[in-house]
């Protein structure tokens, strides 16, 4: 009989949004602590963005704020002005925050539903069609390629495995 076997070697919480695609958890390029406050704008002192290699469309996550408002926790990154400062397409970090950047999104990862308070998942697939997986139960996996979790109703331990 056959079954399906499941071997992943890295796992990453993704945070659920319509227009951001899930990090690829293998580009972190850095993570730290804002040292002051510009509007669309990460500022830490203590790095230099352009000598890590921060590209242009970078992933940031504010790791420190909820992650129940993707909108308010989720950015790109545009330009870097100075060195220790990335321009954000939008308005999510201030000083003494933490953040994650990456580099590049998942080309697919599988879930895992630990807990989901609602009753369907919203993904994009790695083929690019959306699709909902309705009822999925508590503890299930979803061996499919996702490389977007959409917002929804409250998801709950979601884990992107690799």
């Amino acid at each position: 009989m056959a079954y399906q076997k499941l071997q992943a070697n890295s796992s990453f919480a993704p945070i659920p949004s319509d227009t951001v695609d899930i990090p690829n958890p293998t580009t972190l390029v850095t993570s730290g602590t804002t040292t002051s406050t510009v509007s669309t704008n990460l500022v830490d002192d203590t790095k230099d963005f352009v000598a890590l290699g921060v590209l242009s469309g970078a992933i940031v996550y504010n790791t420190t704020a909820s992650s129940e408002d993707a909108a308010s926790v989720i950015a790109f990154a545009t330009t870097t002005n100075p060195n220790d400062t990335l321009v954000l397409n939008k308005d999510i970090i201030t000083t003494g925050q933490t953040f994650a950047i990456y580099n590049e999104a998942t080309k697919g990862a599988i879930l895992y539903a630990g807990h989901s308070a609602a009753s369907s998942l919203t993904v994009t697939m790695a083929g690019g069609s959306t699709n909902v997986f309705k009822q999925v139960p508590v503890g299930a996996f979803l061996p499919i390629q996702v490389t977007r979790l959409h917002a929804g109703p409250t998801y709950l331990d979601i884990i992107a495995l690799f």
